[in-house]
């Protein structure tokens, strides 16, 4: 098991995942977000490439609408 920090929790999950396996199985919606890996942007191609390693910081950015 590894800890991965998701929008400022610590979560457990299991060793050898991917950034999209990893926010789909925390249901985070990350379609229409910006995702930030380590405090930088990840391009949506790249988030199944990605491998989390233990303490990595995640951060599920959503668009706020309105005026």
């Amino acid at each position: 098991m590894i800890t991965v920090i998701l929008n400022g929790r610590p979560v457990p999950t299991q060793e050898h995942i991917n950034l999209l396996e990893f926010l789909e199985s925390m249901k985070e919606p990350h379609g229409a977000a910006l995702v930030e890996l380590n405090h930088r942007l990840v391009r949506k191609e790249s988030i199944p490439e990605i491998c989390l390693k233990h303490g990595d910081v995640v951060e599920v950015i959503l668009p706020a609408f309105g005026g």
